[in-house]
């Protein structure tokens, strides 16, 4: 009798501990969006990211997994100087994941897939056994980049080393793609990506559902345009100088562009962030954004 009463005893205090576990779990966890309470002012947002410094946290401190937005690299003119960049590059991203600061492998390694994407797209005169050389290069690069930069995110340094050590093997081929050094560089193609811009402009944060529908915009149509972003739907800067829209795209992987900028949807704004380019089409990472005219702002 004795051990069935310690046995039941047991039980209890084990399944005590396990519903105790699933509650702390489930209180971790992330809230869902609120759906109610005022807009906060452009220094009331300011200073919930962290103090007075230029730019908003959740969005310009440097994010979780990722280097902060950077500019990234421009390829040079001839193959030899584009050789030269990719060497510093490597060496970059070495000492990035020598150091443990698996934050900076994101930006390196994009940067390394580029050069490479680069040369393979743009060198002329090689011959055809160089060239399906260069195209294996390039699809190999280009798929160890993507592993090395989840390994990042993740943290793993111990998976980040193992990607990075195929990605060097990879890269070490480059230089066995006869001619290559000495070959020239056709025009880079007239769609291609062009380099992010810092910019700063005016204008109104929409709902691209109800505005290219039937033109829903300004502080009529807040309620609607809210509660489309609450639902998934991403939002669009209406720059209203030139009527230009631009669909925000998140800072990092996993982030909701709409996060942070939800309260000020539907005014007049000021937004800096940036701005990317390919092509004919533009899209924009926000940093900062500020009401334009603080009557205009509802309490």
């Amino acid at each position: 009798m004795k051990d069935g009463s310690a046995f039941f005893s047991t039980s209890i205090a084990v399944f005590a501990s396990i519903v105790a576990l699933l509650a702390a779990s489930c209180g971790g966890g992330s809230s869902p969006k609120s759906t109610t309470g005022a807009p906060p002012s452009s220094a009331e947002h300011h200073a919930s990211s962290g103090g007075d410094t230029a730019t908003p946290s959740a969005v310009t401190a440097r994010p979780e997994g990722h280097a902060a937005v950077g500019e990234g690299i421009e390829p040079a003119t001839t193959p030899a100087a584009i050789l030269e960049q990719l060497g510093q590059v490597r060496k970059t991203l070495a000492s990035a994941i020598e150091a443990g600061r698996l934050d900076e492998v994101h930006q390196h390694a994009f940067d390394v897939r580029d050069l490479v994407v680069a040369l393979h797209e743009r060198a002329q005169g090689l011959d055809a056994a160089a060239a399906k050389r260069l195209d294996t290069i390039s699809e190999t690069v280009k798929q160890l980049a993507i592993q090395l930069d989840v390994a990042g995110d993740a943290g793993d340094l111990g998976r980040t080393r193992t990607h990075f050590a195929a990605f060097e093997a990879a890269l070490d081929g480059i230089g066995a793609v006869q001619g290559l050094a000495s070959t020239t560089l056709a025009p880079a193609r007239p769609d291609a990506r062009t380099k992010p811009q810092i910019v700063s402009m005016t204008g109104e944060l929409i709902d691209p559902q109800c505005w290219f529908t039937h033109g829903g915009e300004g502080e009529a149509h807040i309620g609607c345009a809210t509660m489309c972003a609450r639902g998934g739907q991403t939002l669009m800067f209406l720059e209203k100088s030139s009527g230009r829209t631009y669909p925000l795209i998140a800072v990092t992987h996993g982030k909701d562009p709409d996060d942070e900028w939800i309260p000020f949807i539907g005014r007049p704004v000021q937004v800096q962030g940036v701005l990317y380019v390919h092509g004919a089409d533009h899209a924009l990472v926000v940093r900062k954004v500020t009401f334009k005219d603080a009557d205009r702002r509802k309490s």
